[in-house]
């Protein structure tokens, strides 16, 4: 039986890493989940999950989610669930840094 190292990440390593926004990177894998991280700037595409919920936790800055019954702005230190099946589109007017928990086999839909 082999012993698996155990490693520590870095934030501030892994988002020195993210240059261009919308461009996730790979933190870790937790079972059949990843912890993926990228810059949010400017505004992604209309989308949604039909098998799978979506966490976003904002490290820094401020982000908005659209969704059909409303805007919601999660700030610095915040989350928020979008449940599977809702048409959501991420917005950041400044350059911000946002954590994702998503399923490793998510397939996204556009509206």
């Amino acid at each position: 039986m082999s012993i698996m190292k155990i490693q520590k990440f870095s934030m501030a390593d892994i988002t020195k890493r993210l240059k261009k926004a919308w461009t996730p990177i790979n933190v870790e894998t937790i079972d059949n989940f990843i912890l993926r991280v990228a810059k949010f700037k400017g505004t992604y595409h209309w989308h949604k999950h039909e098998n799978e919920d979506e966490l976003f936790i904002v490290f820094k800055g401020k982000i908005k989610i659209q969704t059909n019954s409303g805007d919601i702005t999660v700030n610095e230190g915040e989350g928020i669930k979008i449940p599977k099946g809702v048409g959501h589109c991420p917005i950041s007017t400044e350059s911000s840094i946002v954590m994702m928990f998503e399923n490793s086999k998510l397939k996204s839909k556009r509206n």
